[in-house]
């Protein structure tokens, strides 16, 4: 399985940009170095930015909610915001949140199911919001292309019965504060392309990966204070 590191590059790349970006400003006036943790939140909205343009769009719930998280906490601390914008920042937060989120639901059966062992739905389409819940999902069927996104929650997808017909399918997941399980068929060639901060990904597979073959699936996104756990 790939560590990612092309993904990992770009967005070192991307945080050093943003330093260098604060000393600029800090040198022209702009900000106070000297207090740099209040602009600590930057870096929330910087990954919600970066995460967006990595999946090309397609992955938008996660994103978005980090950065409104951070940007509400960003004018949360600042002195020069009035205080009428500090009140109205969190509740426009969770209606933001809100509407993502049922803008962006998914409509495939079991969403909001409790964790246990579901039929199986179409591999085509897949598209799942977990908020405060679990969703689990066993795809059969040919899969090209799927997205899920875990706040305060968390997704299983099984893909032990889907086939590819044209390697590698894309699984695009984001996590936050949540964790998210997959499973595949034994010998698959994974691309982890998951850039985890403080959380992380633990492949648990029993059969060890075909090396040197094509990849079957690429793994992208984003997990934050949550994790990715492969197993077969």
């Amino acid at each position: 399985m790939s560590n990612g590191k092309g993904s990992r590059r770009v967005l070192a790349g991307l945080i050093i940009v943003v330093v260098g970006v604060w000393l600029l400003l800090s040198n022209v006036g702009v900000i106070d170095i000297h207090q740099p943790w209040r602009w600590f939140p930057l870096i929330l909205v910087a990954i919600g930015l970066w995460t967006l343009v990595r999946t090309h769009f397609r992955q938008v719930v996660g994103p978005i909610i980090l950065i409104a998280i951070g940007v509400a906490v960003q004018l949360t601390v600042l002195d020069s915001v009035p205080d009428r914008v500090r009140d109205a920042v969190w509740p426009v937060v969770i209606i933001v949140v809100g509407l993502v989120v049922l803008l962006r639901r998914s409509s495939a059966v079991g969403e909001r199911t409790p964790r246990r062992s579901l039929g199986h739905d179409s591999a085509a389409g897949l598209n799942v919001v977990a908020v405060f819940w679990a969703a689990n999902h066993r795809l059969s069927g040919d899969f090209r292309r799927g997205q899920a996104t875990c706040l305060f929650g968390s997704v299983n997808v099984d893909l032990r019965d889907v086939q590819i017909p044209q390697p590698p399918a894309v699984l695009d997941l984001t996590c936050m504060f949540s964790g998210a399980e997959i499973r595949v068929p034994a010998g698959w060639n994974i691309r982890n392309d998951i850039v985890a901060i403080f959380g992380g990904t633990d492949d648990k597979r029993s059969t060890a990966a075909a090396t040197g073959g094509p990849v079957q699936l690429s793994i992208q996104g984003l997990a934050l204070f949550g994790g990715l756990v492969i197993r077969d």
